[in-house]
């Protein structure tokens, strides 16, 4: 059987000769598509690889008829519709780790950069000018850096910054503190963080949580004449909020590689003071080209002559893998995780899993955990491959059992985690087959829907408290879809679960938050 494989950038020619090796796939080369072009050329083959400058939206995921794979040459897959690849059931793979050394050594140059001025002083010699005295610069040696976010690349420039003899800490909530501290780091909260470091240094993944971790909020939290390098994702940063800091010199310089729009035609930094600016080169070397675009090519061509899907982001299991009575509490399984990877808001050290019942094939329930758990967090793809091997890297023991009778129902799955924040147990089974249910979370009783928004509210189980949270967010013009009420003792404290048809906006929060027998608010996303 013969394949078509669509490259639509720029692609090693290693990569494309592996490919040419087999007699069974034809390879196509269009690059600089436009959207119409693009969907015509993507109509009749069978996979197609890409690298940051092809868009693969739903309307060109639609017009494929034959496509059973997409491979993105790098990791970002923001330019891939994965949710439409995942309807159509085309399987969506990145390069993950291919880059990570290009993105660090990006990250120590803009550092370098800025602390000696390089940019300044290559614009003052070209002009004429020999302004040594007004170009001193800073060493690296002795000062404090600050990685927000501690994954590969974060890793990598914590060991970099260690060879320049700075002292280095890290905040990361979702990684143990004993990990960091084995690398040769700090441990530390995000406002001490701020408060004392003299380079602030971002890999993080851009996500609900983490976009504008960096606004005026924060920059007001840090040490005067601090330095940032963001060679992660734009958005990690309010753009204006860094400029105003930098035009007043709050900030003593800034590095930048990514933006919130790209190209950044009307950012506020293009004319903003001590700033470095770069076109997105985080992955732009040729040792990283030649990396991704082989890993890209050989994935592809083993996916597409032994159904081998290495770095799928969309597949967790092989098809056929899951029987039919298992596959909806996998699914139950990976909110489950999500559920208390948001209400746990911190690194675990442990996680049990136990199935109950029927469910005798414990361990792809404790996978879909483990992956729902982690990619709430993480930089890096989570699948059913690499998802024990991340645990382990956090610091997270792993156990799983089987138990032949359920407590209350006929299947059940639970899952217990423990860490610093304390201990946090959550249940859950599947009625009729399909629907599924979070039952029970810690001593609390209820049958949720884990699906859209959820509002978990801890209040004194007291006349009134309900009737205010409707009232307030009646006000919002928010629609409860469904209530549950979870309580363990008469006038204690109940939990309320609030499924919600949009998300709160905070001052709503801070408004359910204001009420005196209101006691603790997490909005869930699922």
């Amino acid at each position: 059987m013969s394949y078509k494989v669509l490259i639509t950038d720029p692609v090693s020619e290693e990569g494309i000769e592996l490919l040419n090796e087999s007699d069974d796939i034809e390879v196509i080369l269009k690059e600089n598509l436009s959207s119409d072009e693009l969907k015509e050329a993507i109509r009749q083959v069978d996979a197609h690889i890409l690298r940051s400058g092809t868009n693969v939206t739903a309307e060109i995921i639609e017009a494929a008829e034959n496509l059973k794979v997409i491979c993105r040459a790098g990791v970002g897959v923001d330019n891939i519709d994965i949710e439409a690849a995942t309807k159509k059931g085309i399987v969506v793979m990145n390069v993950p780790g291919v880059n990570s050394n290009a993105a660090a050594e990006l990250t120590m140059a803009l550092m370098l950069a800025l602390s000696r001025n390089i940019t300044k002083a290559d614009r003052s010699i070209k002009a004429g000018k020999w302004e040594r005295s007004e170009l001193i610069g800073q060493e690296l040696k002795n000062k404090k850096l600050g990685v927000i976010g501690f994954g590969k690349v974060g890793k990598e420039v914590a060991s970099r910054a260690r060879s320049f003899e700075m002292d280095v800490s890290v905040y990361d909530p979702y990684i143990a503190d004993d990990i960091i501290v084995e690398s040769g780091a700090k441990a530390s909260a995000l406002e001490k963080l701020l408060n004392e470091v003299d380079y602030i240094t971002l890999h993080l993944p851009l996500n609900e949580d983490t976009k504008h971790l960096i606004n005026a909020k924060s920059i007001k939290a840090m040490k005067e004449g601090v330095r940032i390098i963001n060679c992660a994702r734009g958005g990690l940063i309010d753009e204006q909020a860094l400029s105003d800091a930098l035009n007043r010199g709050k900030i003593k310089g800034a590095g930048i590689d990514v933006f919130e729009n790209e190209p950044p035609e009307n950012s506020p930094l293009l004319k903003a003071k001590n700033v470095l600016l770069t076109p997105h080169l985080g992955a732009s070397t040729e040792e990283a080209k030649v990396g991704v675009s082989m890993g890209a090519c050989r994935q592809v061509r083993d996916f597409l002559i032994s159904n081998k899907a290495e770095n799928a982001l969309n597949v967790a299991f092989a098809a056929g893998e899951i029987s039919p009575l298992l596959e909806p509490y996998v699914e139950l399984a990976g909110k489950i995780g999500t559920l208390q990877s948001q209400l746990m808001k911190g690194e675990i050290s442990k996680m049990k899993i136990t199935c109950l019942g029927e469910i005798k094939d414990v361990s792809p329930v404790t996978l879909g955990v483990l992956m729902g758990f982690i990619s709430f967090s993480s930089t890096d793809p989570i699948n059913n491959v690499n998802a024990n091997y991340i645990a382990e890297q956090r610091g997270i023991k792993v156990t799983e059992s089987y138990k032949h009778g359920s407590e209350s129902y006929k299947n059940q799955i639970e899952s217990v985690v423990k860490g610093p924040n304390g201990k946090l147990t959550v249940k859950g089974t599947v009625f009729g087959g399909k629907y599924q249910r979070i039952v029970q979370i810690d001593e609390y009783h209820m049958e949720l829907k884990p699906e859209g928004i959820i509002l978990v509210i801890k209040s004194n189980d007291l006349p009134g408290v309900i009737g205010r949270i409707g009232t307030i967010l009646g006000e919002a013009g928010q629609n409860i879809a469904e209530f549950n009420l979870g309580r363990r003792e008469k006038g204690g404290v109940a939990l309320s679960l609030v499924n919600l048809d949009s998300p709160l906006e905070n001052d709503v929060l801070d408004k359910l938050l204001s009420e005196k027998d209101i006691l603790k608010i997490d909005q869930i996303k699922f």
